[in-house]
């Protein structure tokens, strides 16, 4: 699968992100508009992946933006920041692996896992995205 088959869109807001994935290989055509999209692809599983793999880091990029503009707002409570970050990653991963756990029944349970696994990490990316957003800094460069 070459990477020329692929058109991928990306589209930023002032207030959010807003990303498009679609795949054009001549005989087929795809597009979406979020994670939950992928699915529908359904028995195509390579382009799932790669549409999942699309939203992942699509939200990782944007989780690491929104951390490192929050971070360099700060000029004390740095320390707390980065350390609650690393905790955060960790129990992320720690809560995905849980919801992706459901699917060690299924025949085809890695692919299945790995899909579920990238859902629930999209999430979790989007929602502390949100929540950085939310912290107030205007107490001269502290968390307040």
């Amino acid at each position: 699968m070459k990477l020329s088959t692929f058109i991928i869109f990306l589209i930023f807001s002032s207030l959010s992100f807003a990303e498009k994935f679609a795949i054009d290989d001549g005989a087929f055509y795809f597009e979406a508009t979020e994670i939950t999209d992928c699915m529908s692809l359904g028995s195509r599983s390579s382009y799932t992946m790669d549409c999942l793999e699309f939203f992942d880091s699509s939200a990782r990029n944007a989780l690491e933006r929104e951390f490192s503009k929050l971070s360099s707002k700060l000029t004390r409570d740095t320390d707390e920041l980065n350390e609650a970050q690393r905790k955060w990653v960790e129990f992320a991963d720690a809560q995905c692996k849980l919801e992706a756990a459901v699917t060690k029944s299924y025949a085809e349970s890695d692919i299945e896992w790995n899909r579920l696994n990238k859902i629930c990490l999209q999430n979790q990316y989007l929602a502390r995205i949100n929540y950085l957003k939310s912290i107030d800094t205007e107490c001269a460069g502290c968390i307040k």
